[in-house]
């Protein structure tokens, strides 16, 4: 089942209210959106986690009915909750627990051949609010934790549980509904909040747009575009006309990769080895960087991969063959400042009947590693780029 995280869609609305301009009404609106977010986020926690879910409107749970003519809604939920006002799910179980849940994933999979975007685009959001990328969420202690408790939210924000039924028998029956007019608002305002902030990320100076800050923007920016798409597909299954409402021209997540992919060839990384016998560790850095989509650059560039090639003797005894070990050490540094960004070592040991023989099968050895091992480290740190703001 698709997995949209009620954390996105309270961390995006937060930073929209720090943004928001003053007024009552404008605070009013907020207030009951927020409400919605912490009614909705607060149900679903209780109900995935095995408990009894609260009443949407923070007040006790809704008391199940038990035994006599089953209500109507069981069979029919759209002749309680009417397709104009709601939409509605029901699900059941041999426990009330059990029957809720089944409800909640019923109701989200109504919207599941609308919603494209992938789980993962929603954790990395986490990430990047939990570990601060996004600082106006990461004020509010409150806020982070509610984030970090509801990463693996199997339902939307905004689904409540409305009706509980027991038949007496051993089956319990639950609802689970959205109402549309609140839903519509919610995500609307989720949207136009998305909206800002992107503006706000892409609007590089051009003196920084090709390093890796630059595509550490663009890297957010392409991310909160996906939540986007989820976003404006489910206002699409509300269908209150709002989805009309919402700009025509928004960019999705691949337009803005397709904009890194150009900053990245533009970004020189130069390379230095120490020790490099033939330049092979360089060549099997410059390929990995060159395959990444970096430019391969020399000792000027904004971005230099420092790296030293050691070679130890090993003395194993009664062993005729000679061993050494190898030992690269890289870092790759901000040429402007001398930090290191990313910190890479390979190391093992080889042998052969002669030192010549053992140091040209460690090299061997080197070159395959950091060809099989780099890129993927180099993809983490850039990834990760997005998440930690660092």
């Amino acid at each position: 089942m698709f997995k949209i995280s009620p954390l996105i869609l309270v961390c995006l609305f937060f930073m929209g209210c720090q943004s928001a301009g003053p007024g009552p009404k404008n605070n009013q609106a907020q207030d009951d959106v927020a409400a919605l977010i912490a009614s909705a986020s607060a149900g679903i926690d209780s109900v995935l986690a095995g408990s009894r879910a609260p009443a949407p409107s923070g007040g006790t749970a809704p008391a199940a009915r038990s035994g006599g003519t089953p209500p109507r809604w069981v069979t029919a939920p759209e002749s309680v909750y009417d397709r104009k006002t709601y939409i509605s799910a029901v699900g059941y179980g041999d426990n009330r627990d059990l029957a809720e849940r089944r409800a909640l994933a019923a109701l989200t999979a109504i919207f599941g051949q609308s919603i494209q975007s992938e789980v993962r685009s929603a954790t990395v959001y986490s990430e990047a609010v939990i570990n601060g990328a996004i600082t106006s969420a990461t004020e509010n202690n409150d806020l982070v934790n509610l984030i970090k408790t509801s990463v693996d939210m199997d339902s939307l924000v905004g689904a409540e549980i409305k009706d509980l039924w027991f038949d007496g028998t051993g089956a319990y029956y639950a609802a689970a509904v959205m109402e549309r007019a609140k839903t519509a608002a919610l995500y609307k305002d989720l949207i136009n909040t998305n909206i800002r902030l992107i503006n706000d990320l892409t609007a590089i100076p051009e003196g920084e747009k090709y390093t890796l800050e630059g595509l550490r923007k663009l890297q957010l920016a392409a991310i909160i575009a996906d939540a986007n798409t989820t976003f404006l597909n489910v206002l699409r299954v509300v269908g209150d006309g709002s989805a009309g409402n919402i700009p025509g021209n928004l960019k999705t997540g691949n337009d803005y990769r397709l904009e890194m992919a150009d900053i990245t060839k533009n970004i020189p990384i130069g390379i230095l080895v120490e020790n490099d016998p033939r330049d092979r560790i360089r060549g099997a850095f410059s390929a990995v960087i060159t395959q990444a989509g970096f430019r391969s650059g020399g000792v000027n560039s904004p971005y230099l991969l420092k790296a030293q090639v050691n070679m130890i003797p090993v003395d194993l005894p009664n062993n005729p063959n000679k061993f050494v070990r190898y030992v690269v050490d890289a870092n790759l540094e901000d040429a402007r400042t001398g930090n290191v960004l990313l910190p890479f070592m390979v190391d093992g040991r080889e042998g052969h009947l002669s030192i010549p023989e053992a140091e040209n099968r460690a090299i061997r050895a080197a070159e395959a590693e950091i060809r099989e091992t780099y890129g993927q480290v180099l993809d983490a740190y850039i990834s990760r780029l997005s998440s930690s703001g660092k």
